[in-house]
């Protein structure tokens, strides 16, 4: 079966998605181990936000689904941007009159 060249590249991203929220799970709970609750706390804060970008990604906090037999389960949603980093394009009813993006909250 032959995987199409942007289905191999959404792979690797998938893949780096799930080490990430994996690595800072890890790194908190290492930091709640030895005493340092803030760090956990931070830690899991960013854990957090991966597994929300994971669900806007995917559909699926944990990226069930994401790689599938000959590519990939669904392509990028057509919200990203990726001029701005993977942020929301700027609404059309915006009454920011500075050239940067306005800050969204997920």
């Amino acid at each position: 079966m032959t995987v199409p060249e942007r289905a191999r590249y959404l792979r690797v991203v998938l893949l780096e998605m799930e080490r990430l929220y994996n690595h800072v799970g890890d790194v908190g709970m290492i930091a709640n181990d030895t005493g340092y609750a803030v760090a956990h706390s931070h830690c899991f804060r960013i854990r957090e936000r991966l597994l929300r970008l994971n669900k806007r990604l995917t559909g699926s906090r944990l990226l069930r689904g994401g790689i599938v037999p000959g590519g990939v389960g669904a392509d990028l949603p057509a919200g990203l941007d990726r001029s701005r980093g993977g942020r929301r394009p700027r609404s059309a009813t915006s009454t920011r009159s500075s050239g940067s993006p306005s800050r969204t909250r997920s």
